[in-house]
């Protein structure tokens, strides 16, 4: 069974409220209605039987958001997100095409957007949370790549600290990975919804606190 949870749980808030970050502008109150409903089905939806029903909505708006911006970076990657969140709720292999389609979207928001250091390190995390050939394109070379990539241009951001981080912590070096995540919790959320801000909160928390544990081995 693949494991898309943290790929789907740490995603960025932050990217698309924090102000356009692309030439095509995509008004502020429809980036920020989904942002909302993907950090409702994320955070408060675990169990609700129609939770897959709500997160394959919001990837009919995401789509739609970026059919209609197609040059905005804010539309691509929240396309890639909510692709992502409807992977995780369906937890099987056929997810790994929807992943593939994230990907996609992110590179193609990157290419608008190289500023953008939550795009570079939702790219890393992807590299490093798929498995590799002969199932997925999991690479941790190319994880490793993209997100140093994603701290040269956001050395204080939580997304490039996060999952660093997390990558980190899988690679069997806890106390770089603590120092990491100390920074993401401690880094601004921004114009995030409280909802995402507090959930997101709880998963750099818990994985800092697994990072500190492993060190005192």
């Amino acid at each position: 069974m693949l494991n898309f949870l943290r790929i789907a749980s740490a995603i960025t808030i932050v990217f698309a409220l924090g102000g356009h970050i692309s030439a095509a502008e995509v008004p502020d109150v429809e980036i920020a209605r989904v942002a909302e409903a993907w950090a409702t089905i994320e955070y408060h939806q675990a169990g609700d039987p129609h939770r897959l029903t709500n997160a394959l909505a919001l990837e009919d708006t995401a789509a739609a958001l970026s059919e209609r911006f197609p040059q905005a970076a804010e539309a691509l990657f929240w396309q890639a997100n909510a692709l992502l969140l409807t992977a995780d709720i369906m937890h099987s292999l056929g997810s790994l095409e929807k992943v593939r389609r994230a990907r996609t979207l992110l590179e193609q928001a990157e290419a608008l957007a190289p500023a953008s250091g939550a795009i570079k390190a939702l790219l890393g995390s992807l590299y490093y949370e798929v498995p590799g050939w002969p199932i997925g394109f999991g690479n941790r070379n190319k994880a490793a790549a993209y997100l140093q990539r994603a701290l040269e241009v956001d050395p204080e951001g939580v997304d490039a600290n996060y999952f660093m981080g997390d990558f980190l912590l899988q690679s069997g070096k806890p106390t770089e990975a603590a120092a990491h995540l100390e920074k993401a919790l401690a880094a601004s959320q921004g114009m995030a919804p409280s909802v995402a801000v507090d959930g997101r909160r709880q998963e750099i928390q818990h994985v800092l606190d697994e990072a500190r544990k492993r060190t005192l081995h």
